[in-house]
């Protein structure tokens, strides 16, 4: 199946005579990205489910190249790890076939539509669409089907912060019905019979995320992503 739709792709690609190169827009995405070693931000988040009331919770998010993330949050909170740690690097650092679909116009940006197909056949990920603003080389959007967890999407928008453009407000959007979720939604309900917890079918839910008070290229040491061991 796999290869059908890499073929069907390849395909519809070769009779648009105005197609973009996919890799020329994949690597101008990833200069962009290896420009921002090392960050540290403050998020809000803010959960949006039928079957779920919690606050408005509070944490801060580390990152360092190529892929270290570290999350620190004194509150219980839903946190998405999918889509608060989105990097391009990880689409693009793997065997891939990059095919470009076509020119959207989206919130008044024009945006370039590519698919990324991974190669390996291990790999979680089925198909990403990703929607590129080629002027500033930011994905604005994007659409990821997995094996393990359904299909999610993500929105971004985007504020200059020291000289970059960093991620300012995410929103999530899920099937928690099709997200391997179960034992953190169970870690939410401590008090309710483990035989008695259930999804309600079907659930789907928003995560909304704030991004702000960036600090970029500071010098995040790798000990610091180290696991502390019990």
């Amino acid at each position: 199946m796999k290869h059908f739709i890499l073929l069907f792709f390849v395909f519809v690609t070769s009779i648009n005579a105005a197609a973009k190169d996919p890799n020329v827009i994949i690597k101008n995405l990833q200069k962009k990205f290896e420009e921002v070693k090392d960050y540290e931000a403050d998020v809000k988040v803010k959960i949006d489910m039928d079957m779920l009331k919690a606050p408005e919770s509070k944490a801060k998010i580390y990152f360092k190249q190529p892929d270290k993330v570290k999350i620190k949050s004194e509150s219980f909170s839903l946190l998405p790890k999918q889509g608060i740690n989105f990097l391009p690097g990880l689409f693009i650092k793997k065997d891939f076939t990059a095919v470009y679909v076509r020119e959207d116009n989206w919130n008044g940006l024009k945006l370039s539509v590519i698919k990324i197909i991974p190669l390996n056949e291990n790999s979680d990920i089925s198909i990403s669409t990703l929607w590129v603003d080629e002027s500033k080389n930011v994905v604005k959007k994007a659409e990821v089907s997995t094996k393990s967890e359904g299909t999610f999407s993500i929105d971004m928008s985007y504020a200059y912060a020291d000289k970059y453009y960093m991620v300012s407000a995410m929103k999530f959007s899920f099937d928690l019905n099709k997200l391997n979720a179960g034992k953190s939604m169970n870690d939410a309900t401590p008090t309710e019979p483990k035989n008695k917890r259930k999804f309600k079918r079907p659930t789907k839910g928003t995560v909304y995320i704030n991004y702000s008070d960036y600090k970029i290229n500071k010098g995040i040491p790798d000990s610091f992503f180290k696991t502390d061991k019990k």
